[in-house]
């Protein structure tokens, strides 16, 4: 659902598939089909070492004698490692009978027993064997080889219920900033206060998972109020230009700074306008309306009231002057 289509876009960031290499490894995954035998911590160890990353990440331990997809998170796509570890796993055996197991009910009564939360004793005698991969990550420098093999971490955010944030919010977002109604440009249905979304840049970019704080109907009718708060920044801080602090009250504000009307710290003191203080005139909270008409009668409503208190006050000395005073 699009709650507004009224936005300055940014030339920052780009689409996940067309980052540039270093940016795509630093935000990658990889979907490893392990093979029988090493541990997932080898596995992890031996990619680490591979593609020089700088830290690594897998979401589910595999057994050594298992095989099967082994998800690999890459430097920062490490921050989602917790995220899928209750994605849950699906296992396929092979099984060899070493005798007669009688009938298919005895089976399934011993698989019964290995249904919900068990204790499984350690064989008295095991066989683990250890293979060293040795791979030089100089001589696979193609480009194409390694986009096809290591994927944007976006791909496994798509069960999330997604918000795209405006690209002035985005920066913010990254420095731990509360995701704002204004700051809010589409939204999908379906979000609840408490489930977890993620946030997106209009490139389609992951910025941050977070707690919803407004369902859906809420984010649709509303002009104010906290949308989301974060729960794991993704994308890495600057990567989007700073935009806060470029407003109209923000730049007076640095003005009455300099002019010594304000503290350094952008506090009243002595000097501080009126106007200021009660959010009047040019520092009003409220935007300017765009339609002439509106500001038109907005204007005649303003001075409709003004008109109001003064017939009020006027009337209020009227009647102290007729009051007699009390001689003391």
């Amino acid at each position: 659902m699009a709650r507004t289509g009224h936005y300055t876009p940014l030339p920052f960031g780009c689409s996940p598939l067309t980052r540039p290499l270093e940016a795509y490894l630093l935000y990658g995954i990889l979907n490893l089909d392990k093979p029988v035998n090493p541990s997932s911590h080898e596995v992890v160890s031996w990619i680490k070492r591979i593609m020089n990353c700088e830290k690594t990440g897998h979401s589910g331990t595999l057994d050594p004698k298992v095989s099967g997809c082994l998800l690999v998170c890459l430097n920062r796509a490490t921050r989602l490692v917790k995220a899928q570890q209750s994605a849950g796993k699906e296992y396929i055996a092979v099984v060899r009978f070493h005798s007669d197991p009688g009938s298919a009910s005895k089976v399934q009564k011993a698989l019964d027993q290995l249904t919900g939360a068990c204790f499984q004793r350690s064989p008295k005698k095991g066989l683990m064997q250890r293979s060293f991969v040795t791979a030089r990550y100089n001589n696979m420098r193609d480009e194409k080889y390694l986009r096809r093999v290591v994927m944007p971490l976006e791909l496994i955010l798509t069960n999330y219920p997604r918000i795209v944030v405006k690209d002035s919010a985005v920066n913010a977002i990254c420095y731990g900033a509360q995701l704002m109604i204004p700051g809010v440009l589409r939204f999908e249905q379906g979000i609840e206060v408490g489930s977890e979304i993620v946030m997106m840049t209009t490139k389609g970019e992951a910025i941050a998972t977070g707690i919803a704080q407004m369902t859906t109907a809420v984010i649709a009718s509303v002009d104010h109020g906290v949308v989301s708060v974060i729960k794991r920044v993704i994308m890495e801080r600057d990567t989007y230009n700073m935009r806060w602090g470029y407003g109209p009250r923000s730049t007076d504000k640095k003005k009455l700074i300099l002019a010594g009307k304000l503290t350094e710290k952008g506090k009243p003191n002595e000097n501080t306008p009126k106007a200021w203080l009660l959010g009047q005139g040019r520092w009003s909270y409220l935007p300017k309306l765009t339609c002439e008409e509106a500001q038109q009668e907005m204007d005649e409503a303003l001075k409709a009231v003004a008109k109001t208190k003064r017939k009020k006050t006027e009337e209020a000395e009227e009647e102290e002057a007729r009051t007699p005073r009390r001689k003391d």
